[in-house]
């Protein structure tokens, strides 16, 4: 039981800390886990019948997107809940009761904007999470009722505030004392109003400390300010996953003499480019890139890699992304003499190990790249990143394949990636989104958000975007195509 006594310790940690997917990869992790434990109670109904009613509570959390919610109940009553059946007496770890009265301010609609157990510990968790001595400017997204981020006053740093939610404010004004806030010299209050949509835009997540606090951003009103929100969010989280990584990376890859990215973005200039991405839709669309192979760049990011090559379809480029060594396994004894494209921060094993040419794409965001010549503007993704340096580029059109951002028929990738699985029953989170049969798939908050970032910048260019991916999520701005009309779009381009 020890190992799921630490994932719900886990998870709970991921979600007070506001690194939402990595609390709902182990919230996942537990259903996997509890099978062992209802063994135990198999014989106590009431036991039983009392774990079932805490996992639809969560269950309820999970799609409501309370995750303050969520890990009250997995800490205080889950966790207890197996402690006291496997101690047979109480456990040390007793529910605490309401930190005080006005707990019930805490709630708006079905989102938890703070624990309701706990305040201090709350405070304490985020602190340490995000406190370094090498910053000292830290900015919140988000302030609720403050909680969250009072431990940071007792040090000697700047604090910038954006309140997204003035009746929020105006709430913890009457339920908590923030004249502490109000007072500090060293605390910055904007509201939301006061700042214009390229703020988010322009966050900076390598030179600053960014605290983004989930239940604010998700009780917002402006669904598309939110939606920037997130997205930078996904970024940054990113970020601080993979930090050490991303650092070791860049400083490898930076100093190889590699080919760099205006070298190439010449051979893309007015060819019909298509990415290729991994979506389980691929295998439709591989016979059609096969007819018309000789009229097309082949843009592959990693994981279509060997999709692509069993169905004996050789990229003209492949462009990898991730600065985790799982991305070694897309490049595993392939031997292409094509080029790779590589962010500056991508796994720099990626280096030593591919055949043909290797091609540094910096980024427009990383700090030490700002004065690069080309860079990129990732967006979070593989996918992302190609459409990005595809535009750039002045392709005579993008083609999008395999881009499904979504779950077609319960599979995560195409069949040949190296991380195609089938969903499980007990896999939580999804969401669902709009395809192009006018049904809806499931998908993942992360999956929309890369989504929605490629409408906006297909939105931005000139250039003509199709999407010949039959069965995955509507994308905006690009027009869905068959088999038959890229055919007569090849035909009519060369023409022109």
């Amino acid at each position: 039981m020890k190992e799921l006594d630490n994932t719900i310790s886990s998870a709970v940690h991921y979600f007070r800390t506001f690194r939402d997917n990595m609390g709902i990869d182990a919230y996942n992790k537990i259903s996997f886990l509890l099978p062992e434990f209802f063994d135990v109670i198999s014989n106590d109904l009431k036991r039983l019948s009392e774990v079932i009613s805490i996992l639809e509570q969560c269950n309820s959390c999970l799609s409501n997107v309370d995750y303050i919610g969520l890990a009250d109940t997995l800490e205080y009553r889950l966790k207890c809940t197996i402690n006291n059946t496997l101690l047979k007496s109480e456990s040390k770890e007793k529910i605490l009761p309401y930190i005080n009265e006005f707990s019930d301010s805490f709630t708006y609609g079905p989102i938890t904007m703070h624990s309701r157990y706990d305040l201090n510990n709350e405070s304490e968790v985020v602190f340490n999470e995000y406190f370094k001595s090498s910053y000292k400017t830290y900015l919140f997204i988000g302030f609720g009722h403050g909680y969250h981020i009072k431990k940071f006053l007792n040090e000697n740093v700047h604090l910038k505030i954006v309140v997204l939610d003035k009746s929020t404010y105006e709430d913890a004004k009457r339920f908590a004392d923030i004249s502490i806030f109000e007072r500090s010299k060293n605390v910055e209050i904007t509201n939301l109003d006061d700042v214009d949509e390229d703020f988010f835009l322009r966050l900076d997540p390598y030179n600053n400390q960014i605290i983004f606090h989930t239940p604010s951003i998700m009780t917002m009103k402006d669904k598309k300010i939110q939606g920037l929100i997130l997205e930078n969010k996904i970024k940054y989280n990113s970020y601080l996953r993979f930090e050490t990584d991303l650092r070791d990376n860049f400083e490898y890859n930076t100093r190889k003499s590699l080919k760099h990215l205006e070298d190439f973005v010449e051979v893309l200039k007015d060819r019909i480019v298509v990415i290729v991405a991994a979506g389980p839709s691929l295998q439709i669309d591989v016979d059609t890139l096969k007819a018309f192979r000789n009229d097309l760049f082949i843009f592959s990011v990693g994981a279509a890699l060997k999709p692509l090559i069993n169905n004996d379809l050789i990229p003209d480029a492949v462009v990898i992304t991730d600065p985790s060594n799982i991305v070694l396994e897309q490049i595993e004894s392939i031997k292409l003499n094509i080029p790779l494209l590589i962010l500056d921060t991508a796994n720099k094993g990626l280096i030593d190990n591919w055949y043909g040419d290797v091609i540094l794409c910096p980024q427009s965001k990383y700090d030490e790249t700002v004065n690069a010549n080309f860079t990129v503007d990732s967006g979070g993704s593989v996918a992302t990143s190609a459409v990005d340096i595809v535009i750039k580029a002045k392709a005579n059109a993008l083609v999008l394949s395999g881009m499904d951002f979504s779950y077609v028929n319960n599979l995560t990738h195409s069949k040949g990636s190296h991380r195609s699985h089938e969903l499980g029953k007990n896999e939580y989170n999804y969401i669902e989104v709009e395809n192009y049969e006018g049904d809806y798939n499931k998908t993942s908050r992360s999956l929309l958000i890369f989504k929605e970032w490629i409408e906006k910048r297909v939105k931005s260019t000139e250039i003509p975007v199709f999407n010949l991916t039959a069965h995955g999520a509507r994308i905006e701005n690009t027009k869905r195509i068959t088999a038959l009309e890229f055919g007569n779009l090849i035909v009519a381009l060369k023409n022109k």
